[in-house]
């Protein structure tokens, strides 16, 4: 009876209890992960994403890397080992030595990849999609990363020189935005996730907590960081990765690379010396950036047939079977016009039918393609092993001249692979044997022609170590040449400028990596937090770290602005979405109300060269036509600003005749959720609330400045701004009077009824708000 008793009122405590944790976790989870009832992320929320995906890049980044690890040592140790042992290979003075192997393999790994690459049923991205959906859409698609992790790391252990960065940026973004489309973010907030997320990956790859964040936040764009909003997560999530990447692999905290001898006090004068080195480093990143673009660019294109105009027919369009050129014959009479159609002519010499054949099946051409495209790398790394894989294993070697040896390929059991090299130094043989400048220098350039033939297989994968290797073989190269001409000629300068190699090793590789990634701050941090020491003849000594860091400063501002017009990632540009109220395009210090330009007469935009930002004046051509927008002096006070899409409703064309000061400005009013402004206006100007409505007519109205007093203005007052990238100039502001604007995408469909005669302004209204929703 007493079990009876109380077992009702036990089961509601429980029960109470229950409900009470099943609270305390459902605003857990609310306040520090995801409220479903207001999905944006709070700033709390958005730091704890952070380390969540910090932790998980983490282990990822960690156990991927001794997995490409594992793969380049079976590719390159074991299983040559293996096939020396096993007879396939001879010695060197048989018929078939070992060296050999160093073609054979980078020619089997690019043709099969290429050829998977393109028979993929998704396509992989590229770094300028990245870069493309990043700022156009905040996510990218997921559907392709199992394909960009098998791909990438075969083409890492293939020797090619296909690097990781790449990959991690697409695998990381891909992450990061299926969670912020599982979580119903904003555009805003996606680009933040994907941005944290590439940052968690690149930092705890490589072990650069912070400078691998800014890599990320400044690729997409030319000059320097411009999402802000992203930079505390994105360094909180690398900073995390790199922890959890060091405890997984047990790996030390430590520098990258030993650089030579530094001086502990360096002279004054060793800025302008730095400066100069930003020049030098400049001019071969411009030729780094541009050489390898154009072989890129000649790979990728290989076995296209061209036509007359100069476009390629794709896989499935070849020469003999296109016919969307061709007229159409429904619409052609049959009496009275005579239309000649013209065939294309039949393959006649055996490599037109070649070229007919490949452009048929994209994939033989691929083949066939990368099949070129790694032997030709693998007959570059047998004469010169140093441009085997992506260079971040075999700069310290390029940076101590050979005191280093090569990774992997120098192994005792595969040391045969390195016979047929060139510039292979031993200092255990020869001491203090290394490096020549001959050397150097064609180190260099072999480097640019072998990544740019990898990057134009299509393969996916970076460079982010090329122009590093580059620059440090050329500037060993250059300050050689430089102390040869002060011992032939004795001038002062010669010696000054080539008595600091390792200053000149920074900083030319910091120059020279900005050309192509335009990533100066990150560059700076890299190089300067991978010192692990300074060697004097093989003795490692310490050394003033914080005196090369202002000197790496200057050199890389130097080269990112003597390259502006250097454009290797097409897509960089600066963000497009961020819209200034109309006060702040106007000059400062000026008295009067603010006067609201709308688009005239005088400006043209291409839409062909919008990714260039660039637009040209029309001054000549006073003429109005029924095409163009007017100048609608509108006088607002300062304390009434319409918003950009009120403000673009009102862009109707009015010449004599204006709308009442009491109907445009209740527009605003609503427009800005103020309905206190729209009472106050209805009583002192005496109207009704009908007077108020959107549909009112704009063209039989009183004019806009009887209300109050109108200020004359400079006619400087108006700032031109120009739409950096994008396909919408509608930015308020932006136009001076009198000109003539070419719009594209929705506002070039909208031209004639903008500027009709038709006074139905809610339909106005509704199409800008449409077209202002693109901006987006």
């Amino acid at each position: 009876e007493e079990l009876q008793l109380y077992s009702e009122p036990t089961e509601r405590y429980l029960s109470r209890i229950l409900n009470k944790c099943l609270t305390w976790i459902s605003e857990f989870m609310r306040a520090f992960f995801y409220d479903p009832m207001f999905p944006e992320f709070t700033s709390l929320q958005l730091s704890v994403w952070a380390g969540v995906l910090g932790v998980f890049f983490g282990m990822f980044t960690a156990y991927w890397g001794m997995f490409i690890d594992k793969c380049v040592e079976f590719v390159w140790v074991k299983l040559p080992a293996k096939l020396l042992e096993d007879g396939w290979f001879t010695d060197l003075d048989g018929s078939f030595p070992l060296p050999h192997y160093m073609w054979i393999t980078p020619t089997i790994f690019g043709g099969f990849l290429a050829a998977v690459t393109v028979v993929l049923p998704v396509p992989i991205p590229g770094q300028n999609e990245w870069i493309e959906n990043l700022h156009k859409y905040g996510v990218m698609e997921y559907d392709s990363f199992l394909y960009v992790l098998v791909i990438s790391t075969l083409g890492m252990a293939s020797g090619m020189s296909l690097g990781p960065e790449l990959p991690l940026v697409l695998l990381s973004g891909m992450i990061g935005s299926q969670l912020a489309i599982m979580t119903r973010q904003s555009i805003l907030c996606a680009r933040v996730l994907t941005l944290t997320a590439g940052s968690a990956a690149i930092g705890g790859f490589f072990g650069f907590p912070m400078a691998g964040a800014l890599f990320v936040l400044e690729v997409p764009h030319r000059l320097g960081v411009q999402y802000y909003e992203a930079i505390s997560p994105s360094i909180f999530s690398s900073i995390i990765a790199v922890l959890v990447n060091r405890m997984v692999t047990k790996d030390e905290v430590k520098g990258y690379f030993s650089y030579p001898f530094l001086e502990d006090n360096l002279p004054s004068h060793i800025f302008y010396i730095a400066l100069l080195y930003g020049v030098i480093g400049s001019i071969i990143g411009t030729g780094y950036a541009r050489g390898a673009f154009k072989l890129k660019m000649t790979v990728h294109d290989l076995f296209h047939v061209h036509d007359h105009h100069g476009h390629v027919h794709c896989a499935h369009q070849d020469a003999a079977s296109d016919v969307s050129s061709l007229p159409d014959t429904e619409d052609v009479p049959l009496v009275g016009k005579n239309v000649n159609i013209k065939v294309p002519d039949e393959p006649k010499s055996s490599y037109e039918r070649f070229l007919a054949f490949v452009n048929k099946r994209e994939w033989v051409r691929c083949y066939i393609l990368g099949t070129i495209a790694g032997f030709a790398t693998g007959m570059f790394c047998m004469f010169f092993p140093h441009a085997l894989f992506w260079g971040e294993s075999q700069l310290q070697s390029l940076i101590d001249r050979g005191r280093t040896p090569l990774p992997f390929i120098t192994e005792p059991e595969v040391a045969d692979l390195t016979a047929f090299g060139y510039c292979m130094v031993d200092p255990t043989v020869v001491p203090h044997e290394e490096y020549s400048t001959a050397c150097n220098g064609i180190l260099a350039v072999v480097k640019v022609i072998v990544t740019g033939i990898s990057l134009g297989t299509g393969i996916v994968g970076g460079q982010f170590w090329g122009p590093l290797f580059v620059g440090a073989a050329a500037s060993y190269c250059i300050t050689d040449i430089l102390g040869m001409i002060y011992d032939y000629s004795g001038l002062t300068f010669f010696q000054v400028v080539s008595q600091y190699p390792c200053v000149a090793l920074l900083c030319i590789m910091g120059s020279t990596h900005v050309v192509t990634f335009r990533a100066h701050t990150a560059i700076m941090l890299i190089l300067t937090l991978t010192i692990s020491s300074f060697s004097e003849e093989g003795v490692n000594t310490s050394g003033d770290y914080s005196a090369v860091f202002p000197l790496l400063v200057v050199a890389c501002f130097i080269s990112l602005m003597c390259t502006r017009s250097t454009v290797f990632y097409a897509k960089q540009r600066s963000r497009g979405d961020i819209i200034a109220t109309p006060e702040n395009l106007c000059e400062p210090m000026k008295h009067g109300e603010v006067e609201f330009p709308v688009a005239g007469e005088g400006m043209l935009y291409d839409e062909s060269s919008h990714t260039s930002s660039s637009y040209k004046e029309d001054d000549d051509d006073d003429s109005t036509s029924t095409d163009d927008y007017e100048l609608a002096e509108v006088n607002v006070g300062t304390k009434k600003i319409p918003s950009e899409r009120s403000m673009l409703a009102k862009s109707k064309r009015y010449v004599d005749e204006r709308s009442s000061p009491s109907s445009l400005e209740a527009d605003m009013s609503v427009s800005l959720n103020r309905p206190s402004d729209e009472t106050s206006l209805s009583q002192r100007d005496g109207t009704d609330s009908a007077s108020l409505s959107p549909r009112r007519n704009f063209s039989n109205s009183s004019n806009l400045s009887e209300r109050g007093k109108t200020v004359s203005k400079p006619s400087n007052m108006h700032r031109r701004t120009r739409s950096d990238g994008g396909n919408f100039l509608s930015r308020p502001g932006m136009f001076d009077r009198r000109s003539n604007l070419q719009r594209s995408g929705s506002f070039d469909r909208s031209r004639g009824r903008l500027n009709s005669r038709d006074n139905d302004s809610i339909r106005t209204m509704e199409h800008y708000s449409n077209g202002g929703a693109n901006l987006g």
